[in-house]
């Protein structure tokens, strides 16, 4: 991540907002958070932390859409190689 300009205080800040989300809605997520690392050599690296929790697909996209609005009120621009998703368990 840090050759693509992304430090540890970016990632904290989006996996401070997703909890944030999480929290409003009382809940946590199910099992342990996944982190898919993909990739294509000499092109890009990117990571995407996917937290599974158990809400309908619809419950799910709302969460989503929540911590993306999330971001844009924090001022947290989106970055192209680290995400944070949530998927209905």
């Amino acid at each position: 991540m840090a050759e693509a300009g992304l430090d540890d205080e970016d990632v904290a800040k989006h996996l401070d907002l997703a909890g944030e989300v999480l929290r409003n809605r009382r809940l946590k997520w199910s099992g342990h958070p996944c982190l898919c690392v993909h990739g294509v050599d000499g092109l890009f690296k990117a990571v995407t932390y996917v937290l599974s929790v158990r809400q309908s697909r619809d419950e799910v996209f709302e969460m989503n859409c929540e911590l993306a609005d999330a971001e844009v009120r924090a001022n947290i621009k989106r970055h192209p190689y680290f995400d944070i998703t949530f998927i209905a368990a």
